[in-house]
């Protein structure tokens, strides 16, 4: 795992959130970074890395969402600078999507 991944993971451990995730889900040909089941999402950390494959990411997140899985991507430079901020705004966005879920 990355040091972004790690530091997340720490704040999302034992359901710190009020949603239970899992780390490396396989979920069809893809290995999700952190998968919430109850809201079907995916948390994924993006690295420098990632700039250079947005068309892959974009194709991913595609397959994804026509699979019944939301994507919430983090750019690991805010978790490195404002994790609190990141938590916060994670939070908000799921408990939306469960509300959505409830309609």
């Amino acid at each position: 795992m990355t040091k972004p991944e790690v530091k997340l993971l720490l704040r999302l451990q034992n359901d710190q959130l009020g949603y239970r995730f899992k780390r490396q889900f396989a979920f069809g040909p893809y290995i999700l970074d952190f998968y919430c089941a109850e809201l079907k999402v995916d948390i994924e950390i993006d690295g420098k890395d990632h700039l250079l494959r947005r068309h892959k990411d974009a194709e991913r997140d595609d397959w994804l969402r026509r699979n019944g899985v939301v994507v919430y991507r983090i750019p690991a430079r805010a978790i490195y600078k404002d994790l609190d901020g990141v938590i916060n705004r994670l939070k908000e966005f799921l408990d939306e999507i469960r509300e959505s879920k409830q309609d």
